[in-house]
């Protein structure tokens, strides 16, 4: 696994390993966190793929991380970055996924920030994306408290309309 470990005040993001498979799994299978995301998994589907991830890493930060508070240590969510093609363009996409007993406390957005400033000044990044059902005003908000504003609606190969959201790495000033 991957040692890059992402600490802020009260989260620790890290990639997820082959112990993190069930509660990453059981996150996906929820039906009313996944319903503007596809819908939920299937479980056993999610176990293999994190399994295997997290198996043949090659240390790519550019994965499904864990979200997990720093005072318990559990496993309270997963975020991350994933490599997208959008409408021809290939985009890094930041994502946040947040258990419902842990909503409205501002993790995602703690996780959608962190992640920003580790794109962009440890990978180098210039330029991170969120596709975001519209219909999801909770992610839009953290989408806009981490820094990033409507570009514009795309139609993804599935047909279905996404809200394009976007941040760029401000340049130093002189």
């Amino acid at each position: 696994m991957n040692a890059t470990v992402i600490e802020t005040e009260r989260l620790e993001l890290r990639r997820a390993g082959v112990e993190d498979a069930e509660a990453v799994a059981r996150l996906w299978a929820d039906p009313d966190l996944m319903k503007y995301m596809g819908g939920p998994r299937d479980r056993e589907k999610v176990r293999q793929m994190v399994r295997e991830k997290a198996a043949h890493s090659s240390g790519d930060p550019v994965a499904i991380w864990c979200t997990t508070e720093r005072t318990t240590g559990n496993v309270i969510g997963d975020c991350g970055l994933l490599r997208k093609e959008i409408e021809g363009t290939p985009e890094t996409e930041v994502f946040y996924l947040i258990a419902k007993h842990r909503h409205g406390k501002g993790f995602a957005t703690e996780a959608a920030i962190a992640l920003r400033d580790y794109a962009f000044n440890k990978l180098g990044l210039s330029r991170l994306v969120a596709l975001i059902d519209p219909k999801n005003l909770a992610s839009v908000r953290v989408a806009e408290k981490a820094g990033f504003s409507h570009e514009r609606d795309v139609v993804r190969p599935s047909g279905k309309t996404m809200a394009l959201f976007s941040a760029k790495k401000k340049r130093a000033r002189k």
